[in-house]
């Protein structure tokens, strides 16, 4: 009988997360963010493929696919100018995220993150209420090689002394799958039932109440 997602869970020892369509709903926030870059050098919106980029790629990489090379530098100044409050109205956490979070950690479960994010990270974990609930958070920033290279995970890994079988990995893209696989760690693909997964969760509540008769 394949192993549920309270399962994989349950004997976890520690969990690593993607952010971004996961922990919380901040695809409006990307969109807006780049977009307002793009407007700003005389660009039009992005495409659709391009958004869907936009939600997993690095900032670097994303500026280098949807901003012309002779306007990079102009862009950078554009992004900087950008208020990160506006941004950041435009983000909300999942339903349930935080108490999942919490539950985790009421086990003894070590949870970590691995996102694609940059220095944007810190501030925007504090502003969420997400720092206090994360043991380790590793961004593009940390290592050389970002999702979807298992570098990330292997980082989280060896800083707590975790075997392959004692870590899952939970995300929403064909990259967060690749670094899980990479890593030989359990997968589970949140909001996203087409995505090959070890498991697959559509929200976080029947979880947590999992957890909490457990």
């Amino acid at each position: 009988m394949p192993l549920s997602a309270f399962d994989y869970l349950a004997r976890a020892r520690a969990v690593i997360f993607d952010c971004d369509g996961v922990l919380t709903d901040s695809r409006d926030a990307n969109c807006y963010f780049f977009n307002r870059i793009r407007k700003s050098l005389g660009l039009p919106p992005m495409s659709a493929e391009e958004e869907d980029y936009c939600f997993i790629a690095t900032t670097e990489e994303v500026l280098a696919r949807i901003i012309p090379p002779e306007l990079l530098a102009e862009a950078e100044k554009a992004m900087a100018s950008i208020p990160y409050e506006e941004i950041l109205a435009l983000i909300n956490i999942r339903p349930g995220a935080l108490d999942f979070l919490r539950a985790l950690r009421a086990r003894g479960i070590i949870t970590a993150a691995d996102t694609n994010g940059g220095p944007e990270v810190g501030p925007y974990f504090q502003a969420m209420g997400l720092t206090e609930h994360f043991d380790m958070v590793v961004t593009a920033v940390e290592v050389s090689r970002p999702k979807p290279d298992p570098e990330g995970v292997f980082l989280i890994m060896k800083s707590f002394g975790l075997q392959k079988d004692e870590v899952v990995f939970i995300g929403d893209s064909e990259f967060d799958r690749q670094a899980a696989r990479g890593a030989g760690v359990a997968f589970g693909s949140f909001g996203n039932p087409g995505l090959e997964a070890d498991f697959h969760l559509s929200e976080f509540q029947t979880i947590v109440r999992n957890f909490s008769g457990s």
